[in-house]
């Protein structure tokens, strides 16, 4: 047996907006992986980054607003019903409820194998009780029940199938006064047999549920009076009885049927005397005689016919906020001064190379990859997460060279001034004094060397 329910979230929609206004949509009637929502995780993707949000369709769907509804037919026997009940007053409809079909039946017509009318039922599962309604060949179309449960007050019209409500029919056995009025002379029989040949149906017993059984009857009446009574079901079973004088009232002659659906069932049937003498009268050493009797078996309502009513709900718009756990920060930037009155710098700015969304921005795997796009979807992060690894691996390099070529200058510029500083403040003694020596001596020289320049001069000025 199979169950159809209520599809309530056929049209349950998700949408996910960034800072910057793009909007992601994830809705019900997607196929999977092509922006289809799905309890538990789901991803929305962005050009900046990937929002994870986890589902619980119990909750999300209390935020859904739908109208009231009813299901179709299900069960074994959904065939009673046909169409789709509908609600009258829907708006009523508070709560979801299961309803059961259940009909009750009494005389049947053998001509047309069927119930003359039915007494059906609809049961909620929240109802307060049973609302019944008969309903019979001429009015088996919307047919108005009242559901009174609790948070359901509205009313359902249905539609039946009238040669199915038989099944989902409970009815007893059918009893000895119905089944005398089916008793019929069979075509071509010898003797004679009045429409009435039987005083009465002792009783039926014992045959098989939910069917109606026609069993055929041979009647043989021998000179000597016996009567020899043989027969069968159609349903494989057989029987037999002897009847072997004829009083002035009515003989009761029971057999049991064996073999086939049937098999033990016990029939009792009352011969009156004029019927079997009616049926020997032709004057010949053996005359016969045939009829037919049906017996319905008890009906069990052997299958289930239900439907579902679906409550409305308002609902409210339901909104999720996030919030960046760990902030932007750039606290891990180096600033890098390359002369004493920081006019001239160079700036490194950290790059965040984890793989989350602050970073490289991949996201797990796409909704399980769950189609080709997802997979699309997973290589175009993959490739703008390597993009932007050589970007970053790009600039730092390029802010490396300038750092070192300028490292490279001050070294050999703190060398030439810490030589020249040595010099002045770690000098040799001896050597400085030799030389203050030397200084001195020359400068004597070059006094008496200018005395005696002067003495030459003024020796030559005195020959005159």
């Amino acid at each position: 047996m199979g169950t159809s329910v209520i599809q309530k979230n056929i049209d349950l929609q998700v949408s996910v907006t960034n800072s910057a206004g793009e909007k992601v949509t994830r809705d019900g009637l997607q196929s999977v992986g092509n922006g289809k929502v799905s309890d538990g995780e789901n991803a929305f993707s962005f050009g900046t980054g990937t929002a994870r949000v986890t589902l619980d369709e119990r909750q999300i769907l209390q935020a859904s607003t739908y109208t009231s509804s009813a299901s179709g037919s299900y069960g074994t026997g959904a065939g009673a019903i046909t169409g789709t009940p509908s609600l009258q007053q829907a708006g009523s409809v508070t709560v979801d409820e299961t309803f059961a079909v259940t009909a009750n039946a009494t005389s049947f017509d053998y001509n047309t194998g069927n119930f003359q009318s039915y007494s059906v039922s609809i049961d909620g599962s929240g109802s307060a009780g049973v609302n019944t309604q008969v309903v019979s060949l001429g009015n088996a179309s919307g047919v108005g029940f009242s559901s009174g449960g609790s948070g359901n007050g509205s009313s359902i019209d249905i539609s039946f199938n009238y040669n199915e409500l038989k099944y989902i029919t409970t009815a007893a056995a059918a009893g000895s006064a119905e089944i005398n009025g089916t008793i019929a002379q069979q075509s071509g029989a010898t003797g004679v047999i009045s429409s009435t040949p039987f005083a009465g149906v002792g009783s039926a017993t014992g045959f098989a549920k939910n069917q109606v059984n026609t069993l055929s009857i041979d009647v043989s009446v021998a000179s000597d009076g016996t009567t020899t009574l043989t027969g069968s079901d159609g349903e494989g079973g057989t029987f037999t009885a002897t009847l072997s004088a004829h009083g002035t009232s009515a003989a009761v002659v029971s057999f049991t049927i064996v073999g086939g659906a049937n098999n033990g069932a016990n029939l009792n049937l009352s011969f009156s005397d004029a019927a079997l003498s009616a049926a020997g009268s032709t004057g010949t050493a053996e005359s016969h005689a045939a009829f037919t009797v049906k017996v319905r078996g008890q009906y069990t309502a052997q299958r289930d016919a239900k439907f579902d009513v679906r409550g409305a709900h308002t609902g409210a718009d339901a909104s999720l906020t996030t919030k960046q756990l760990v902030d932007a920060s750039d606290q891990n930037n180096l600033t890098v001064q390359l002369n004493e009155t920081n006019t001239s710098i160079v700036n490194v700015i950290s790059q965040n190379v984890q793989t989350n969304g602050q970073g490289l921005q991949l996201d797990q795997a796409q909704n399980n990859w769950g189609d080709r796009s997802d997979i699309q979807n997973a290589i175009d992060q993959l490739a703008k997460a390597t993009n932007n690894l050589r970007t970053a691996s790009s600039n730092l390099g390029t802010n490396l060279n300038i750092i070192q070529t300028r490292q490279d200058f001050t070294l050999e510029f703190s060398n030439v001034l810490t030589e020249g500083a040595s010099k002045l403040t770690q000098a040799d003694q001896n050597e400085e004094s030799a030389n203050m020596l030397t200084l001195q001596t020359r400068q004597q020289l070059g006094t008496i060397a200018l005395s005696l320049a002067n003495q030459a001069q003024q020796a030559i000025l005195r020959l005159f």
